[in-house]
């Protein structure tokens, strides 16, 4: 993902917009409002067409999607428990973010552990990281320290 910002100054941001019109080949005539305005709808009009959903997998097509990614790494298949792999995929509920995300914490974790073999217990740990938990489970758990 490339983030393009632009600050304000008060000597060359009037360049910067008229360079930023010419690579998005659109009028730089107007105040500058008008032309933010047409430079960020090129943007996401550029953007759109770079974009895709991607929808939720399986179970099973997580399972797999794991063992490549374990293949891909060089690791046997053996390094992740079934029972760890299982509650990585009912956790990451289909989405391949969260599904690597999780993957790539209780590897962090398992090194840290000194341990070979990712157990249920690993994927534990990192879940039970607060960033890893649903927003109504923190609520939860705010009301319950009062």
């Amino acid at each position: 993902m490339v983030v393009v910002a632009v600050n304000r100054t008060m000597h060359s941001y009037t360049n910067t917009l008229k360079i930023l019109c010419s690579a998005f080949r659109i009028d730089n005539d107007g105040l500058h409002v008008s032309c933010e305005k047409r430079i960020i709808e090129a943007a996401f009009a550029c953007n759109s067409t770079f974009s895709a959903t991607l929808l939720k997998l399986n179970p099973d097509d997580m399972d797999k999607f794991i063992l490549v990614q374990i293949d891909k790494a060089g690791l046997g298949h053996n390094v992740f428990t079934e029972e760890a792999t299982a509650l990585i995929v009912r956790s990451a509920d289909g989405y391949l973010r969260k599904c690597r995300n999780l993957c790539i914490s209780r590897l962090i974790e398992a090194v840290r552990a000194r341990t070979k073999s990712i157990t249920i217990d690993i994927v534990n740990k990192v879940l039970i990281q607060p960033h890893w938990r649903f927003d109504y489970d923190l609520a939860t758990d705010v009301a319950a320290q009062r």
